[in-house]
């Protein structure tokens, strides 16, 4: 190993002393050929001055003005002394010239004092040469400091230094540099397989070039490691202040926790002409463990740059992924790209993720949120904030729930110039699952397109919805509605026209509650609440329908319109081509007319307008109809229970006789006359029609409601051991009796009408209060008579015909 460290030694000396005497060699040429050099041996020379064994002193020797090869005396400690430090050198060489400068070679030489020590195998120092003013090149050096409190050791292949060079000011060269230093409480290692500093470049102030270099420190708690296949520091360039460019560098530290840092290029620049500061990393990674937790970040690239032209500070991170531990969750974010930037042209903070997923798992809890793009920004020009999400996904589980949300559009703006926030969906679905013990609910939506408008002049909250869709289920039922066109307004102020509004277009429900199955349609259905027009309901092309164990309900109209408060009246129903029909166990009623107007109102009290009606009524009674052309019906303080019929028709079917038998055995049946006696009355004097009352509960809502309709009209005569039910169809309808009745049926409705809520009489288009003759019920038998008997309505009728002969003569 000595002997192949000798030949390399030597085989560099060679190669630099020829380098450093080239200059000499072909400038001997144009010396004089007669000139002869000047050889001195001096063997074994004990002089005091200067002890060697042997000393060769050439002059003029190939141009070169004076050589001195030197061996000197190792043994002699005096002459090996300098300024306390003693100097040992196998051979030293000093070459003087005036064209080339001076230069001096130690071989094998070695300075030590009491606290340092320097060796190198090959030593040359060299003043005035052409290319450097000074230089100095260190073969296999090593140097060693030792104190009563820290410890250094330098070495190198090759340590070259030198000032004044025609490309830089001051350069240092290690090749296969090493440095470490140990004290009390810390220790550090450095090493290079080449490391270049130079000062005062031409394109540059200071640079320093590493190469495969390695930095490992120690102390009492921490630890760190660094390295590097490259590592560049450039200052002052042209294009840049501070350039800083680290090729497969790697840092790893302890302290409490481990953390490993490494890229494939880190690259750092200050004062660009395009930025301020530039630091851009490729393939980089870091790592960070503790004793509770672990993360872990990469990136294909990472670009970070402050001060742009365009933005304050920007960071670009290209397939950029984030993972985190922790001892009760886990967390994963990751994007194809992800760019945020400051204080932007037309924004103040912008950040735009591609393709960005998060996932955080935790002991109760999981949530994963995804997208193509995700765009936030905020003091934009239009808006104070804006949030854009493309094909967005939202998942979330706990123990007990589960919702999953998903876009193709996700847009939010706060502040804008339209209004204080926009809400915009396209194509969304949300989903949302609860289950706590056996209790199980499922709400589910789809919106083909979400507008919502917060506080826009004037209309305050508005709403746009377009194949919107909404279902939910539970233990207890289920519900579902839809709608092609959904549009609402809501607006506070007290003195608005319509205050709360919604219109529907080709609105869709269907619902099913503890037995109670219901669904609802129309083309357009129209709803203001709390207005000028108080509460108004308009449907087009209805359909409805109900239906339980005990009965089934339907109605339909090409037009309905139920309205509660309305301008001058407080109730109003209005109803155009429509059609009611109710079939219960015991009982069927059907209601339908062209045109058929129901009011309450101070003025009117109660009002009713039927155009070509037709009613139709059976029970175990019988069966009732009851058709009118056209009919007028007022009842209040001046005209009690007051109508008008024009073309109308009243027709009633009893049923035949009931036979009951109390014994099975027996089957006996007995007249009228046998069951009850002559009483001297008829059957109906004693019987009061049944009636429901106008403040009861909708059939909608109470199926029981229309199970009482028929308790008062089945009259029931005990006879015997059996019970005969019976109706007289000839009985006199217009009996004082009777009239007693219906007069305290229409106070009693009066005085219910205050009761009645907004899913009353005229909420429920089922309720068939109305007909013309005021205030009756289906399950009433039709009256005849009344204030305008048959003579009566015939002068009314020549007197209209006569007026309007008249009218149209002198017309």
């Amino acid at each position: 190993m000595k002997t192949i460290s000798l030949h390399f030694t030597w085989t560099v000396l060679s190669f630099l002393m020829l380098i450093l005497l080239a200059p000499s060699l072909a400038a001997a040429e144009e010396n004089d050929s007669n000139s002869s050099p000047q050889i001195e041996v001096d063997v074994l020379n004990d002089a005091p001055e200067k002890a060697t064994i042997l000393d060769v002193e050439v002059n003029d020797l190939l141009g070169i003005d004076n050589i001195d090869v030197e061996i000197p005396n190792a043994n002699d400690r005096q002459n090996s002394s300098n300024e306390g430090n003693e100097e040992e050198k196998l051979v030293n060489i000093s070459v003087a010239d005036e064209e080339i400068g001076d230069m001096e070679v130690d071989v094998l030489s070695h300075t030590e004092s009491s606290t340092s020590s320097e060796k190198a195998v090959v030593d040359i120092n060299t003043e005035d040469l052409v290319v450097a003013d000074d230089l100095d090149i260190e073969v296999l050096e090593q140097e060693e400091s030792l104190t009563e409190t820290a410890y250094s050791n330098e070495g190198a292949v090759v340590d070259i230094n030198a000032e004044d060079l025609v490309v830089a000011e001051d350069v240092e060269i290690d090749v296969l540099g090493q440095e470490e230093a140990l004290t009390s409480t810390a220790y550090s290692n450095e090493s290079s397989l080449v490391d270049i500093m130079t000062e005062d470049l031409v394109v540059a102030d200071d640079v320093g070039i590493e190469v495969l270099g390695q930095e490992e420190t120690w102390t009492d708690a921490p630890y760190s490691n660094e390295s590097s296949l490259a590592n560049i520091m450039a200052e002052d360039l042209i294009v840049a202040d501070d350039v800083e460019i680290e090729v497969l560098g790697q840092e790893a530290w302890t302290n409490t926790s481990y953390s490993n840092e490494s890229s494939l290029a880190d690259i750092m620049a200050e004062d660009l002409v395009v930025a301020d500061d530039v630091e851009t990393e490729v393939l980089g990674q870091e790592e960070t463990w503790t004793n509770t937790s672990y993360s872990n970040e990469s990136a294909l690239a990472d670009i970070m740059a402050e001060d742009l032209v365009v933005a304050d500070d920007v960071e670009i991170e290209v397939l950029g992924q984030e993972e985190t531990w922790t001892n009760t969750s886990y967390s994963n974010e990751s994007a194809l790209a992800d760019i945020t930037a400051d204080e932007l042209v037309v924004a103040d903070d912008v950040e735009i993720e591609v393709l960005g997923q998060e996932e955080t798992w935790t002991k109760a809890a999981y949530s994963k949120e995804s997208s193509l793009a995700d765009i936030m920004a905020d003091d934009l020009v239009v808006a104070d904030n804006a949030e854009i999400e493309v094909l967005g996904q939202e998942e979330s589980m706990t123990e007990t729930t589960y919702s999953s949300e998903d876009a193709v559009v996700d847009a939010e703006l706060g502040s804008s110039i339209i209004a204080d926030k926009v809400e915009l969906d396209v194509l969304a679905n949300k989903m949302q699952m609860i289950s706590e013990g056996t209790s199980e609910e499922t709400n589910h939506m789809k919106k083909g397109l979400h507008l919502k408008l917060t506080n826009v002049p004037v209309l305050e909250d508005v709403h746009v919805g377009i194949l919107e869709n909404q279902t939910s289920t539970s233990n207890e039922g289920y519900t579902d509605s839809s709608s092609l066109l959904n549009g609402e307004i809501e607006d506070e102020n007290s003195n608005s026209l319509l205050n709360d509004l919604e219109l529907n277009v080709l609105p869709m429900s269907d619902s099913m509650e503890e037995g109670l199955e219901q669904s609802r349609s129309s083309a357009v259905s129209l709803e203001t609440t709390d207005g000028l027009l108080e509460d108004l309901s308009a449907d087009v092309l209805l359909a409805r329908t109900a239906s339980d164990d005990d009965m089934e309900m339907y109605d339909s109209g090409v037009v309905e319109i139920v309205s509660d408060q309305f301008p001058v009246t407080d109730q109003m129903h209005v109803g155009i081509l429509d059609r009611h029909e109710m079939n219960g166990i015991n009982k069927r009623y059907s209601n339908r007319g062209v045109l058929q107007l129901d009011v309450l109102s101070e003025p009117l009290d109660q009002l009713t307008v039927e155009v070509l009606t037709d009613d139709q009524y059976t029970s175990s009674d019988g069966s009732s109809q009851i058709n009118h052309g056209l009919s007028l019906g007022i009842d209040n303080d001046l005209l009690e229970n007051t109508s008008v019929q024009i073309l109308g028709r009243e027709e009633f079917v009893a049923a035949g006789p009931a036979i009951i038998p109390n014994n099975p055995d027996e089957s006996v049946e007995n007249s009228p006359e046998e069951a009850g006696g002559d009483t001297g009355q008829t059957p109906m004097e004693n019987e009061s029609p049944a009636i429901v009352d106008e403040g009861t509960e909708e059939v909608y809502e109470d199926a029981s409601e229309s199970e009482s309709m028929d308790e008062n009209t089945n009259a029931e005569l005990e006879t015997g051991s059996e019970t005969v039910a019976n109706i007289d169809p000839n009985a006199n309808m217009n009996t004082n009796a009777a009239e007693t009745e219906d007069d305290n049926i229409n106070e009693n409705a009066i005085s219910n009408e205050e009761e009645q809520d907004d899913a009353g009489m005229f909420g429920n288009l089922n309720d068939v209060s109305f007909n013309g003759n005021g205030m009756q019920d289906g399950s009433m038998l039709p009256k005849t008579g009344g204030f305008f008997d048959g003579m009566l309505l015939m002068l009314l009728a020549l007197s209209l015909l006569i007026g309007g002969l008249t009218i149209r003569k002198f017309a």
